[in-house]
């Protein structure tokens, strides 16, 4: 027989033959199995050659052959293994034939590619233990192709294909010497070198279903080195010639490095483990990394070994001082090709550092310097290297300079990662690091650089610098200004790269200045920085760019103009003018910018004089300078006599030379300057101040400008049209927001729709200057309508704060004040009191909800309302909201709110006590209390102790009234507090009338509760009702909800009664004789007569029959079919399986028999149901 055929367009075969005379797998060992003497190995052979080809043929056709051919494959896998395993491994033998041999590998091929229950099969019953394996992968031949090496292969990657994690967890638990295939996969052929190594990296490393202890066992380091030469694969050695060899070499040499790159370089698949402390804790996570390492001799030599390097590095970064001790021996600066190679290694690693995922790893007890000096500004290549090639000839030095751009690269990213203690000990190591890199040497160079039009190493320099003057803070003196000028010089040579090189020159000055240890010396630069020109270049930046360049931009001129100290302190009028520019008024800005610096002198004369009037007009001194200066000169002076031309605390700086500037060119962009003022106006908390003081300045401003301070003077009888908002900047943002507050007549809808169109990190900071500002210049007051700022504007804010989680400390204490001012002008005689000046309860409202009041407040407001008489807080008869109601509902609000702590205060629980009988009082009324009840539920479950001094009467009137909120008040009452427990039962029997299932939850409480004392006449009248509402149910006239399930089914736990046994009685109504009308009721129907007759035969007897016909024989029904509904009903099927095993337990056997006997059909239903679907309900 042969293995061939089997495909749908081939003529039948032997094989075909073989399964349609009804072949068995006896017929196929029959030679074996009847010869009576010692079986011969070639006869061995042959049989094995004719399993292969069974087996195989049903791999190859299991889609066309019938089962039984497929089991006739398992049997034979079966019976060889069972009976031959002596003869499987004895023909692997070293002196058997490569015949032989290769007939039982290619048989247990077949047999483990016929699926994974005889791949285990396999793996359990060949002995892996005998020694005739160990030769296989050594057995090679040129002689009749495939030789038992290349078969065995094959045989141990057949358990690989295999994705059955049950097959693979066995394959590794065996002693299948599948590591001994490495060695000589140097001598063999490509497409078999390939093939061992994809299925490896395929399905073994990339494989989820091996474990990492798994891939250390087979991937050792004593096994990784044959791996690691493959890198210098040579074949086969062939006597022809050698053409096609560097294609072969190339492919396999691709093939090994993927697979290496797996290996040794990923975390997830490989043999390596990810170490949060990059090498510098107490152990070393990866033992076989640094073996691999250690044992590479010169890998900058080999293109795909520095690749591997590469990759473990990036994976393992606490491995780079091993990689970086193995060419320390050959990293000394020179300018040879070897020294290159070893610099073109490290850039390369260090290119590929994750730094910020190292850096977001460190922790607290992680020693952040030893990774900064030993990972990611390793001292030894700065010092032996950096630092020494930084002052040797050109070649050298530009690739130590593109060394040190990339280490400080990795360091910004690093130190982005890091904050706190953790950030200042790395930056201690950075400066550590560093001393040994000559900055002053390195900065002299860079005219060098400029001069031979080397742009990359000018802007590495730039770079460089800026890093260690910014972001460490290094104070250094290093002359910016000159710099410029050969940037200048140099224009032409730098090409497209000057307006970059000037932008990083500029920042590297801008960080200089803002150092406080150079500040003394910043003055000596603006003169040659603050040119007309430069200050253009920024301006231009900003309008047309975008990005890092547009934010680098605005660095530096924001960096020139502060350290000229010509803008305001809080930066507000240079930020609104960045926010201003466009390419149209570039050049303006430029020349206000100029002049402002080069006239700072006279102009900072002009601004303290101008802060002497507004000094006046904050304090309306009417005093003259001759009567001020009497008072100085007076022998009896005290500082009262001046104090009028003291400046208050609360003061701020509102002019500087920049903004007199702007005045000063007017006349060159009327628009702009006037567009710029109308903006800047709404910038300063006291905008009336700053408008009154810019009238005096701005007479040849246009008449429309002058309309516009007027209206800001008078802003209750102006208005103002909004202008559209930029979203993009915080200066015009502040501004439209400001008006929009500064102007009763805006929208707070308006309002609202600009904040929430702004960026979200623009939102939060907008909303609390806002509520600041509201805080310090306006006094909130909800009950009158005469605020400067509108109520509804105000609670627009809070609304907004109240979203972003911002505090309003100060409107809460105006809010407070206002309510108790209020409280305290009312008169208990003066009923009509609210008719006077009637607020917007709504607004009212809303200020309690976002204003919490602190509980001294609302003690303080508790007792004033419950002074007050109950007329006052309903008017007529129709019950409509009063102010004071919607102050005691907020009160009440508040309360709720506060901490147990607070709710415990026994003064605030006397009040809180006294309160609570006016809401007792106003429950009785037509009132409306809004959701008074809920806040008051809140409460008592938060305190104990208000729970217990509330009036038990307070629960009477809670269910008399109905109301679901009032009963939900009742129920919280009655469970918290044995008192109001007492009165319930108490008025149950007092007004049985009244007791309707609304009341089942309360009921539901008091049964369930410890403390219920169980009381006759209490349990009658309550299953009195019970029994009319079953009544309606078993009649038809009414569904069975759940609740009276529950019900029914505590109320049977106290029934002890001759009366109460009656009641039941009467409830489970008529006897009904027919089975079908008793399975026309629904599930709850039917657990609810299954509950009563229960309790009645478990009280009386006599039941048996009826419960048999009305509750278990329906019951059997309602499972049947609500199994067939799945998992949605599966609750259901255990309440109903529950109950029909409680119903046999109480029936006698004798009559459950007797009446099964009668509805056989029905159980034979139930029995087909349950059998067919109960896997649907687990």
């Amino acid at each position: 027989m042969c293995g061939g055929g089997g495909g749908e367009e081939d003529p039948p075969d032997q094989m075909d033959e073989f399964f349609a005379g009804g072949g068995q797998a006896s017929h196929v060992l029959h030679v074996l199995d009847t010869n009576q003497e010692k079986n011969k190995a070639n006869d061995v052979a042959a049989v094995f050659n004719t399993v292969e080809a069974v087996v195989t043929r049903v791999v190859r056709g299991k889609d066309r052959l019938g089962d039984r051919c497929g089991e006739v494959a398992m049997e034979l896998v079966k019976r060889v293994n069972s009976d031959y395993g002596k003869e499987i491994v004895l023909l692997l033998s070293g002196t058997n034939t490569a015949y032989q041999a290769k007939s039982v590998l290619r048989m247990l091929t077949a047999m483990v590619t016929l699926g994974p229950t005889q791949a285990r099969e396999v793996l359990m019953k060949v002995n892996w233990e005998h020694d005739n394996w160990d030769t296989l992968s050594k057995r090679s031949s040129k002689k009749d192709p495939p030789d038992v090496r290349t078969c065995f292969i094959h045989f141990l990657l057949s358990f690989l294909f295999e994705p059955s994690p049950l097959v693979l967890k066995d394959f590794f638990s065996m002693k299948t010497r599948l590591a001994s295939l490495f060695p000589g996969l140097m001598q063999d052929q490509a497409e078999t070198v390939m093939l061992v190594l994809e299925t490896l990296r395929s399905k073994v490393l990339e494989n989820p279903a091996v474990s990492k202890t798994q891939k250390m066992k087979v991937f050792g380091s004593h096994n990784i080195k044959p791996l690691l030469a493959l890198l210098k694969w040579t074949g086969p050695k062939k006597s022809e010639g050698t053409e096609g060899d560097d294609e072969e070499k190339e492919a396999v040499q691709e093939s090994v490095t993927a697979f290496l790159k797996v290996l040794l370089g990923s975390t997830k698949h490989g043999v390596v483990f990810p170490d949060p402390a990059a090498g510098q804790g107490e152990k070393n996570l990866n033992h076989l990394a640094k073996e691999v390492l250690l044992s590479q001799a010169k890998p900058w030599e080999s293109v795909s070994l520095s690749s591997v390097m590469v990759e473990l590095v990036t994976a393992c970064p606490d491995q780079l001082p091993v990689l970086l001790g193995v060419l320390g021996e050959n990293w000394e600066p020179r300018d040879s090709p070897s020294w290159h190679l070893v610099m073109d290694l490290i850039l390369t690693v260090m290119e590929q550092q994750d730094s910020k995922s190292i850096g977001a790893g460190m922790k607290a007890e992680i020693s952040v310097g030893k990774v900064v000096e030993n990972v990611i500004l390793p001292h030894k290549l700065v010092e032996k290297v950096v630092s020494v090639g930084l002052e040797m000839e050109s070649m050298v030095s530009t690739k130590c300079l593109e060394l040190l751009e990339m280490l400080v690269t990795n360091l910004e990213q690093f130190l982005a990662s890091l904050s706190g203690p953790l950030l200042i000990s790395a930056k201690a190591a950075v400066k550590n690091v560093l001393k040994h890199v000559q900055l002053a040497s390195l900065w002299g160079s860079l005219t060098g650089y400029m001069t031979k039009g080397q742009t990359e190493q000018v802007m590495s320099i730039l770079r460089v610098t800026n890093f260690v003057v910014g972001r460490l803070d290094v104070a250094c003196d290093l002359d910016v200004g000159q710099v410029l000028k050969e940037v200048e010089l140099n224009k032409e040579r730098l090409g497209d790269k000057l307006k970059e090189v000037q932008l990083s020159a500029l920042k590297l000055f801008s960080s200089i200045t803002n150092s406080s240890a150079s500040l003394q010396t910043s003055s000596s630069f603006l003169a040659k920085l603050c040119t007309e020109d430069t200050l253009l270049m920024l301006l231009e930046n900003i309008a047309d760019c975008e990005g890092q360049e547009k934010v680098s931009s605005t660095e530096i001129l924001s960096g020139l103009v502060k350290s000229s100290g010509v803008c305001l302190e809080t930066g507000l009028d240079l930020g609104l003018m960045v926010a201003l520019v466009d390419r149209e008024n570039c050049a303006l800005m430029a020349t206000v910018l100029l002049e402002a610096i080069d006239g700072k002198k006279e102009m900072v004369e002009k601004v303290l004089a101008l802060k002497f009037q507004e000094v006046c007009l904050r304090n309306q001194n009417q005093l003259s300078h001759s009567e001020l200066f009497e008072a100085l000169m007076s022998p009896d002076f005290t500082p009262s006599m001046v104090a009028s031309f003291l400046p208050s605390s609360s003061s701020e700086e509102m002019f500087s030379p920049l903004i007199l500037s702007m005045v000063g060119n007017h006349s060159k962009n009327t628009a702009f300057i006037e567009s710029f003022f109308r903006r800047l106006v709404f910038l300063f908390q006291d905008v009336d101040i700053f408008s009154k003081q810019l009238q005096s300045l701005v007479e040849k401003f246009s008449s429309e400008f002058q309309m516009f301070l007027t209206s800001v003077l008078s802003p209750s009888s102006s208005s103002l049209p909004t202008p559209s908002p930029s979203t993009s900047s915080w200066f015009l943002s502040l501004s439209i927001l400001v008006q929009m507050l500064h102007f009763p007549s805006t929208s707070p809808a308006d309002m609202t729709t600009l904040v929430s169109n702004l960026p979200t990190d623009m939102q939060a900071g907008l909303v609390r200057l806002a509520v600041q500002r509201l805080g310090r210049l306006n006094r909130f007051n909800p009950y009158v309508s005469n605020n400067t700022v509108k109520s509804s504007m105000v609670l627009a804010v809070l609304k907004l704060a109240h979203k972003l989680q911002i505090q309003t400390p100060e409107i809460q204490t105006q809010f407070g004040q206002a309510s108790q001012q209020f409280l305290s002008s009312v008169q208990p005689d003066q009923p009509d009191h609210d008719q006077l000046d009637q607020p917007d309860l709504a607004q009212l409202s809303d200020s309690f909800t976002l204003l919490p009041l602190p509980s001294s407040c609302l003690h303080q407001l508790a007792s004033c309302l419950a002074q007050l008489p109950t007329n006052m807080f309903c008017k007529g008869e129709d019950g409509n909201t009063t102010t004071l109601t919607t102050i005691l509902v907020g009160v009440w609000q508040g309360l709720s709110s506060l901490s147990q702590s607070d709710l415990s205060d026994p003064t605030l629980v006397t009040v809180v006590a006294k309160l609570s009988c006016l809401v007792e009082v106003l429950l009785d009324t037509q009132c409306d209390l809004q959701e008074l009840t809920v806040y008051l539920a809140k409460m008592v479950s938060t305190s104990p102790a208000i729970c217990s001094a509330l009036s038990s009467n307070l629960v009477v009137v809670l269910v008399k009234s109905g109301r679901i909120d009032n009963l939900s008040l009742a129920e919280c009452l009655v469970k918290l507090d044995k008192k109001h427990l007492d009165a319930f039962k108490v008025w149950v029997c007092q007004e049985k009338h009244l007791v309707t299932e609304k009341l089942w939850p309360i009921v539901r409480v008091v049964l369930q509760s410890q403390e219920f004392e169980s009381e006759k006449k209490f349990i009658t009248i309550l299953l009195k009702r019970v029994v009319n509402q079953v009544e309606e149910i078993f009649t038809g006239s009414s569904e069975c909800e759940e609740d009276l399930l529950e019900m029914v089914s505590l109320l049977s736990r106290y029934s002890t009664s001759d009366k109460q046994l009656e009641l039941w009685k009467k409830a489970v109504g008529v006897k009904m004789d027919s089975v079908d009308d008793c399975l026309k009721a629904s599930a709850n129907a039917v657990l609810l007569k299954y509950r009563m007759l229960v309790t009645v035969q478990k009280k009386s007897g006599g039941f048996d029959s009826r419960l048999m016909r009305e509750c278990f024989l329906p019951l059997l029904y309602q499972i049947s079919s609500c199994i067939k509904l799945g998992d949605t009903m599966g609750d259901m099927v255990i309440n109903l399986c529950s109950a029909a095993k409680e119903c046999k337990e109480v029936v006698e056997n004798k009559i459950f028999v007797k009446e099964i006997g009668k509805n056989s059909s029905l159980w034979q239903k139930f029995f087909r149901s349950v059998l067919k679907y109960s896997l649907k309900v687990g």
